[in-house]
């Protein structure tokens, strides 16, 4: 990446799904439409040969592509329609539309087998996993997928796994194997999808958050969270594919990204190899929000990174009706008057609300008075309009009711609010901690990258209307997709990934949260709203 005076980035505005994104000046629009979470087909695993992932440009200008034109009637490419899964340069923002018609497609020119050397490249989140497939001799991409992480049946968050592997060291294998067949089970269908065969596979890229990874490589994390705090591994070594139990891979060597500190893992690191973040320029921020949240500030002296725990709140998680950003979740609410206005990932009533719909919902709640600044839902008659109908008391608190049809209600809960405003709290403390740590104000900082999905569906006014981030981010953020699978992918591509990774590490200097003395003076300070 260039230094941010070179830097260019462009808004892809998808006005149907109310988002926007912000890409750099060569990629393709499938990536950047499956970062924020909208699913586009690639019936020939994105190999330009099918036609099959049209979208249309309403405004703006997208070059044409020979790929276009050989799949494109003339009469379409005129009335602004471009395949989604080639590489593009950007010359303008542009608005697209994601047609929603299935067109017939031709596999008959599609390869039976693809041959070459590929990788899969893997981001093990807490919550999520993603998976690309990736093309090591022209870095195209064949395929990608993303399931939950199946570790959740021992706790939606890090803490509550290393609790459980403390109590029956024994569960630590349970762990590994679970995702390690749920990766197995990945590798496989994208290996059909995209007709590759399993022996072409010749690498394997791993980042997750330092937790994640021990697991993945059967080393007890429980070290990792208990004083003094201090990794077990911090650079592993190359593994074969057996080694790591993906028996069928026999020709690929596996590598696990290295970690930075206890609660800093490859995953930061991957983030900040693929955003070149080591190299010098004027003052950034990466933040990459999920149950675990890494921060990374870059300047002339050097990386300061931290990790703080958010709990799996602004993933759906330990909220009464919060779900994954999937079909049947609200993804965003307005308020218009005393009506709720809801957006529902793929049409219909709601099942219940992901993280971008409650971070959004507890906006309009807090602008329309019926959250108190302290996070308190407040009495019915306390509430100047017709709102405060929908207050009913739940479990002996106010709880607000969302959705009510004859199968159920959806409600927010006292609760709830609460999980959001430690989640918050823990985000907004480990940001100001490490500004003070290297010295610099957050009006210093030029560019604040937000990277996952997660981070991407947030709608920029919530975000700083719960206090999640400094008033002084307005307008700076840019949203930079899954930073740790790029990171991944890079990894594979650059013959010089390991040495590079090796002076990212000598550059970074640690914030280890849990040994900082003014942390819960300072969480607590920032808990209201």
């Amino acid at each position: 990446m260039c230094n941010d005076a070179e830097q260019k980035f462009f808004l892809i505005n998808i006005p149907a799904h109310n988002k926007k994104i912000f890409v750099k000046e060569d990629v393709s629009l499938a990536d950047a439409l499956r970062a924020v979470g909208i699913g586009i087909e690639t019936p020939c695993g994105g190999h330009g040969l099918c036609g099959g992932c049209l979208i249309r440009v309403l405004n703006g200008e997208l070059d044409i592509l020979d790929a276009d034109r050989e799949k494109i009637p003339n009469s379409m490419l005129k009335d602004g329609y471009r395949l989604a899964c080639r590489k593009r340069k950007f010359h303008t923002s542009i608005s697209i539309e994601v047609p929603q018609r299935k067109r017939k497609i031709d596999l008959s020119a599609i390869p039976q087998n693809v041959s070459g050397r590929f990788a899969f490249s893997v981001d093990i989140g807490t919550t999520t996993i993603a998976v690309s497939l990736l093309n090591a001799d022209t870095g195209a991409e064949a395929g990608s997928m993303s399931f939950a992480n199946p570790q959740d049946e021992y706790g939606a968050d890090v803490i509550s796994r290393v609790s459980a592997i403390t109590n029956d060291p024994e569960i630590l294998q349970v762990l590994r194997k679970m995702t390690v067949e749920s990766l197995n089970d990945g590798f496989k269908r994208l290996l059909r999808a995209s007709r590759v065969k399993a022996e072409d596979i010749q690498f394997i890229s791993i980042a997750g958050n330092s937790i994640m990874e021990h697991i993945i490589l059967g080393i007890s994390p429980v070290p990792l969270s208990v004083y003094p705090f201090e990794l077990v591994e911090r650079f592993p070594a190359v593994k074969t594919a057996a080694q790591m139990g993906f028996i069928f891979l026999n020709n690929a060597t596996v590598k696990v990204f290295p970690m930075a500190g206890a609660n800093l893992g490859g995953d930061a690191v991957a983030g900040i190899f693929y955003l070149d973040l080591d190299k010098k320029g004027s003052p950034r921020m990466l933040i990459d929000i999920g149950t675990n949240v890494e921060i990374v500030l870059s300047k002339q002296e050097g990386l300061f990174a931290t990790s703080s725990p958010a709990g799996p709140a602004f993933e759906g998680g330990e909220i009464t009706f919060g779900m994954r950003a999937i079909t049947g979740a609200i993804e965003s609410v307005e308020i218009d008057g005393s009506i709720l206005k809801f957006r529902v990932r793929g049409g219909g009533a709601p099942e219940g609300i992901c993280g971008s719909g409650l971070i959004k919902l507890l906006s309009e709640l807090l602008d329309n008075g019926v959250i108190a600044p302290d996070g308190r839902i407040r009495e019915r008659d306390e509430i100047l309009t017709n709102l405060g109908l929908r207050v009913e008391l739940k479990e002996r608190a106010n709880a607000f009711i969302l959705h009510k049809d004859a199968k159920r209600a959806l409600y927010l809960t006292q609760n709830d609010v609460r999980q959001v405003q430690l989640a918050k709290a823990a985000l907004r403390t480990g940001i100001d901690m490490l500004l003070e740590m290297a010295a610099t104000k957050a009006g210093d900082i030029s560019s604040v990258l937000i990277a996952g999905a997660f981070g991407s569906a947030l709608e920029e006014s919530s975000m700083f209307r719960i206090g999640m981030l400094p008033q002084e981010f307005r307008g700076k953020l840019v949203p930079v997709g899954d930073a740790a699978l790029a990171g991944a992918k890079k990894c594979i591509l650059n013959i010089n990934c390991e040495k590079e990774l090796k002076d990212i590490l000598s550059r970074i200097n640690y914030l280890e949260l849990s040994r900082e003395k003014d942390f819960n003076r300072e969480f607590v300070r920032r808990m209201n709203f």
